[in-house]
């Protein structure tokens, strides 16, 4: 692949996961690294299927959804990965004490490997080193956009 930096997207034409954080990504950056075409797509596999037939140039997923393609697969590589995207978000009522309770679950299981152990059993495949998935949580997430 030829991108290897994020300024290389501009001209291409995507797929993305109908309504995933990937759509809304390329939704507010095409000014900064546009023009490109997103095409958005039902399933992972409807996705895959278009970029095998060069219909795409490329994919914008979830890294848990691509590694596992890419390590399967030789024909496929991942050259870029962007700033985090896996993150999740459950909601709570601020006074309710499940919140501080899920939060300080979440991390123990982070931290004993219980969900690295999950995420490997599921997914099969490996996980980036920062990922929010076996990273213990800090502070809220707040978008830029």
């Amino acid at each position: 692949s030829t991108i290897t930096e994020i300024e290389h997207i501009s001209g291409g034409r995507y797929g993305v996961l109908d309504g995933s954080d990937a759509e809304k990504w390329f939704d507010v950056r095409i000014e900064d690294y546009g023009p490109f075409v997103i095409d958005s797509y039902p399933s992972l596999d409807a996705v895959v299927s278009d970029l095998e037939n060069g219909e795409i140039s490329g994919i914008l997923a979830d890294s848990y959804l691509l590694l596992p393609i890419e390590e399967k697969n030789s024909t496929y590589a991942i050259p870029l990965l962007l700033e985090k995207s896996d993150r999740v978000a459950f909601a709570f009522r601020k006074s309710d004490y499940l919140c501080d309770y899920f939060n300080e679950t979440l991390n123990e299981m982070k931290d004993d490997g219980t969900m690295l152990a999950i995420y490997q059993d599921w997914f099969g495949s490996t996980i980036l080193e920062d990922s929010a998935t076996i990273t213990e949580f800090q502070r809220a997430f707040i978008p830029d956009h």
